[in-house]
């Protein structure tokens, strides 16, 4: 999928007989066809042409047609397709906002068919756009994303094209040898698929790598190398990169009338092949040939020229590279003033693009693919004996439920029978008899929200976890995750003990819940609790363990489902109103319809026990309506999209 996208991206806009005969009997074919579902078809394959072709703007229209009519039909995979065509239609445009929007889309719905190829298509092109942005550590995210999914599927050639731009990544953010390593592991693998075309693009990288580190030599070599290529194949934008590439390399050479000459000959390509992002780097070139020549008023009207094309584009590198070349020009001709503007910009632009944190992360990125790589040996070895492991532990706490099971059975039946006997030696005291079931109904109920809370299904998460970082000897880890897990059970286990607990005990329950799905899932859910000061902690109580299902619930279903790179964030806060507590559990989760979604999907539409059975206890409680107990609030922003769920809890205090 990459390597088609790649192919796409670079295509220049000629048009071949065949082509258009291909075209052409499409259009027949739409005329003929009165078939709705087959008409969303052909429209795709008509819009999917026009981008091989380099005409966005024809695609855009069939685009449009194919999301209309698969809305009108209700056809989902058909809208996800419009989405993808739109997103490449935006990133050709330069429009970089528009083209994230729809291609993140478009990678979530695949996310949850599972559908790896059309995944590591999306990250790919996701990766392109965000470069083009500026923003490396985000595409280099995505670029690993999808070449793990790629080496997983055997796809070679993207495996190839996917590696080349990872180099390009770490060569922007001044890995050097790491890029090198890079492109060369790209070149052997289009070495042994015999792919001249494509092998052009990873040897001009490895030029310009080389060149950034002022191997002119080796630099010149795999510039002619691609030059050769792609004068063989015919490859008009290949010929002008590769043109482009030489000027440089001379300019650095400070063969200024040689590289003042290459830069021609690309701009000359370039002006017919309607890139606005290769036509505004050889503007610059041209511009900053002439400057180096001193030729200051020839070289004014072309970095003019690229300016105005780079703001229109939105490149954040090129923008730098413009008010570099301008800064100099001015102040090479007297006018400090013009000179300081541009020299500001320079260094707004060169700040934004690449701070140090940008390259601790980026570093941090490559070291963790590169652990991650060690680490598959190791994970195929111990397979096995973790399979083992965990069939052993699944077993014990089977076990462990039926005993527990039994226990439970024997205690409700004992109790069963003490209450029918006390109904039978007690007949002229209804009133206590309804009392003692009263109070019986709230004693079953709490047993089973214990049970809810130490149910088999989290135990087995939980030590899982803690066995998959002893394997990894994560000790340090997996020290701290038995310690956070062993007090929040000591948690459970002494508060369900008890009729009421102090709001202190009950929030000391859920913190340390919230802290131990936080390790669990490394950091992507943090939390705030808020306790208004006029209440007095030790001495407010309420009945035990009754905000923590609310909380797992925004955790499962509301944080659990939102993108990798974003942080998950949990608010809980507690006031005193009208004789009762208000405590109120905001999430920034993804709401409850794509949430319900999501169940559909996974073929899961049952409702939380927990959540179930402390309605039913706030119900008997407070002798009010359900509805006034517990409130639901869906949160949207002003686009009235979802940006989390807020529940409000009332819990009577007398």
């Amino acid at each position: 999928m990459p390597r088609l996208i790649a192919l796409l991206l670079m295509m220049g806009s000629t048009l071949s007989l065949s082509a258009q005969s291909n075209l052409d009997s499409l259009l027949n074919l739409l005329k003929a066809t009165s078939a709705e579902s087959e008409k969303v078809n052909i429209y795709s394959k008509i819009c999917w042409d026009y981008l091989k072709r380099d005409l966005p703007d024809s695609a855009a229209y069939y685009a449009d047609s194919v999301q209309l009519l698969a809305t009108e039909l209700k056809d989902s995979t058909g809208i996800i397709r419009a989405h993808y065509y739109h997103g490449i239609i935006a990133r050709l445009k330069t429009d970089y906002p528009k083209a994230l929007s729809h291609l993140n889309k478009y990678l979530l719905y695949y996310e949850h068919k599972g559908d790896s190829s059309r995944v590591a298509g999306a990250l790919y092109l996701i990766g392109v756009v965000q470069s083009h942005y500026g923003n490396y550590e985000k595409s280099l995210a995505a670029y690993y994303r999808s070449l793990a999914v790629e080496e997983a599927d055997s796809n070679y050639y993207s495996v190839g094209y996917t590696l080349n731009v990872i180099g390009i990544i770490l060569k922007e953010t001044a890995a050097y040898q790491d890029a090198i390593r890079t492109f060369s592991q790209a070149l052997i693998i289009f070495d042994s698929l015999n792919a001249l075309s494509d092998k052009t693009d990873v040897l001009v990288n490895l030029g310009n790598t080389h060149s950034m580190l002022e191997n002119f030599g080796e630099a010149k070599k795999y510039y002619l190398q691609a030059l050769e290529i792609d004068r063989a194949t015919g490859k008009t934008s290949g010929i002008a990169f590769s043109l482009a590439n030489l000027a440089y390399l001379f300019d650095k050479m400070k063969q200024y009338d040689s590289a003042l000459i290459y830069h021609q000959e690309a701009l000359a390509i370039r002006e017919k092949l309607s890139r606005p992002e290769d036509l505004s780097r050889s503007l610059i070139g041209v511009g900053r040939g002439y400057l180096q020549l001193k030729k200051f008023e020839e070289a004014k009207p072309y970095l003019l020229r690229a300016l105005e094309l780079t703001r229109q584009i939105g490149s954040k590198p090129m923008q730098r590279d413009v008010h570099s070349n301008l800064a100099t020009l001015y102040e090479r001709v007297g006018n400090p003033q013009k000179a300081l503007a541009h020299f500001k910009q320079y260094e707004i632009f060169k700040d934004s693009i690449l701070n140090e944190e940008t390259i601790k992360k980026v570093n941090e990125l490559e070291i963790r693919y590169d652990v991650s790589e060690k680490e598959k040996q190791i994970t195929l070895l111990a397979k096995e004996k973790e399979i083992q492991q965990m069939a052993a532990q699944r077993q014990s706490i089977i076990t462990k439920i039926f005993i527990a099971g039994f226990v439970i059975l024997f205690i409700l039946s004992t109790l069963t029978i003490y209450i029918f006997r006390q109904r039978l030696l007690l007949t002229k005291k209804n009133n206590e008899i309804k009392e003692v079931n009263l109070k019986q109904q709230l004693t079953e109920l709490e047993m089973k929200a214990l049970r809810s809370q130490i149910n088999p299904h989290f135990l087995f998460n939980c030590l899982n976890s803690i066995n998959r970082m002893i394997v990894k000897r994560e000790n340090e880890n997996a020290s701290l995750y038995l310690k956070k897990f062993s007090k929040l059970v000591r948690l459970i286990l002494e508060n369900g003990e008890a009729n009421r607990v102090s709001l202190q005990n009950e929030l000391a329950l859920i913190e340390a819940y919230i802290q131990l799905e936080e390790l669990r899932f490394k950091g992507k859910i943090g939390y705030e609790i808020f306790v208004d000061e006029k209440i007095e902690k030790e001495n407010t109580f309420l009945p035990p363990m009754v905000l923590q299902p609310f909380v797992e619930n925004a955790i499962w279903h509301g944080l659990m489902h939102k993108n990798v790179d974003e942080q998950g964030r949990i608010k809980i806060a507690v006031k005193e109103y009208n004789e009762a507590l208000l405590c109120t559990i905001e999430d920034n989760g993804v709401g409850r319809v794509m949430s319900e979604a999501f169940k559909e999907n996974n073929s899961d539409k049952t409702k939380s026990i927990g959540i179930k059975i402390t309605e039913e206890r706030l119900r008997l409680i407070g002798k009010e309506r359900l509805q006034d107990l517990v409130k639901i609030v869906d949160l949207n922003d002003t686009f009235n999209v979802a940006t989390g769920t807020r529940i409000e809890i009332c819990i009577p205090l007398s």
